[in-house]
């Protein structure tokens, strides 16, 4: 019987794809701490798939993730990672643009949940929001252009369950004609604000953080929120309606136009597989 020697380096590699096939994403300490691959062998095989399209690493926290063509996780999760993918480079010119750092959210039950994040970029922001933190319906302004621009229905059942929670944002859910006042005003002005103080002081010089949000749609279908956010008192009401809101909503477009192309893609593929 002859035997067939394996290549260690495709079996390092295959060890972290199923490494990272177990989480939804890993830094390079926890791939390490679960392949035991020495650091600088797992950064260059890292670099390897993330060249090859296996495994994409987010601009937002630095972790690593299986790309959503290689994922076996549910639609679902595929899906977040396709946002996530997609939106990085034009989330990153869209700060370069203007200096302030955005966040894309997507719904997650009752709350959003951040996926995608500029905010290491800026020096302005203390408090750093990270990548998987879970800002609230009725006060961020993620959740409030979501829940604009989503299905009625899909909105009475956020805002009922909503109701059955405890604390201040269940007492607003329950006040029907604040709900509709809301709803109204984003629609009007066709982007969310944050409610002020929302999460505290979280800017330099003990200033709270003022933010707006437009949805990012896929045909009629609300995915994602995406917002940009700046210290209070450092941009002026023109300045957010003539320069922010018309950037803010560009890097949307852009956004959705991109994931089309990559949705498309992606069903091509599952036809031909």
């Amino acid at each position: 019987m002859t035997l067939v020697k394996k290549i260690q380096s495709i079996a390092r590699a295959i060890s972290v794809i199923e490494c990272l096939r177990e989480s939804s994403c890993l830094s390079l300490k926890d791939i390490h701490a679960n392949t035991g691959i020495d650091k600088a062998t797992l950064m260059r095989i890292l670099a390897t798939l993330i060249d090859s399209s296996w495994v994409i690493r987010s601009k937002g926290d630095g972790r690593y993730r299986l790309s959503y063509v290689y994922s076996s996780r549910n639609y679902q999760d595929s899906q977040t990672f396709l946002i996530s993918e997609v939106a990085a480079d034009i989330m990153k010119q869209l700060h370069d643009e203007l200096l302030w750092p955005s966040d894309i959210a997507i719904r997650n039950g009752n709350h959003m949940e951040v996926i995608e994040s500029t905010k290491h970029y800026s020096t302005f922001i203390l408090n750093r929001q990270e990548v998987g933190s879970k800002p609230e319906m009725l006060f961020s302004a993620v959740g409030r252009a979501y829940l604009a621009f989503c299905p009625i229905e899909e909105r009475a059942e956020i805002i009922a369950a909503i109701k059955q929670s405890q604390g201040p944002q269940a007492k607003l859910a329950r006040d029907g004609a604040w709900v509709q006042g809301l709803i109204a005003h984003v629609k009007k002005d066709q982007y969310a604000t944050r409610e002020p103080g929302f999460w505290g002081v979280q800017a330099d010089q003990n200033r709270r953080i003022e933010a707006i949000a437009v949805p990012i749609f896929s045909g009629e279908q609300v995915l994602a929120s995406l917002s940009l956010a700046w210290p209070e008192g450092s941009a002026s009401h023109d300045e957010i309606k003539l320069k922010f809101f018309p950037s803010l909503n560009k890097a949307s477009r852009d956004i959705s136009e991109k994931l089309a192309t990559a949705l498309h893609k992606r069903s091509a593929a599952e036809v031909i597989h």
